[in-house]
């Protein structure tokens, strides 16, 4: 028996509500990875925070706080950094990179000891990036690789798997017919 895939597929700028009644296995992977991502910069950090008696800070750069999507990754995010006693600084770009590049330099020189950035444009975000590198701030790109420009991790789904669940549902919901697929970034 061939188990149904979730249905939220579509990215608007408003928050999106799933039609299937089965939980998205995104909303079960975002906590992990979320936890994943606090725990291995505490370890990166500690060393160093240990000895200045200060909490680390990370820097969350996001496109937009319209999608529902961010705001369940945000609220993950802050409880993972809460348990584990790190500060967020989180900013939302409005999906304007250059609003985007200007929070990156903000919060590098407000003292973030790690950049966490899924770049509005990934061919624009190199501003940004190439600020906090050179100021000596690892950076980990989420969801949306940043090209052109120095980045120390890269952490997102398996897309390949993505695209195969995705054909599959279709082809269970609609077997004949013709099919247009449009997502991603502008």
């Amino acid at each position: 028996r061939q188990r149904r895939l979730p249905c939220r597929f579509i990215r608007e700028e408003r928050p999106v509500r799933p039609s299937c009644k089965e939980v998205n296995s995104r909303s079960r992977l975002l906590p992990a990875l979320a936890g994943l991502l606090v725990v291995c910069c505490l370890t990166a950090f500690f060393c160093a925070v240990a000895f200045a008696d200060l909490r680390p800070r990370i820097g969350i750069a996001l496109p937009s706080f319209r999608e529902s999507r961010w705001q369940s990754d945000i609220r993950s995010l802050e409880e993972q950094a809460e348990r584990n006693q790190v500060d967020i600084l989180v900013r939302f770009s409005g999906n304007d990179q250059k609003q985007q590049n200007a929070q990156i330099k903000e919060m590098v020189n407000l003292g973030i000891n790690l950049l966490l950035v899924t770049p509005t444009d990934v061919f624009d975000a190199s501003d940004g990036i190439r600020y906090a590198k050179e100021r000596n701030i690892p950076v980990v790109c989420y969801d949306r690789l940043a090209e052109n420009c120095p980045v120390d991790a890269y952490i997102s789904f398996e897309r390949f798997n993505v695209g195969e669940r995705m054909g599959r549902f279709l082809a269970a919901v609609a077997p004949k017919g013709k099919y247009i697929i449009l997502h991603g970034p502008k």
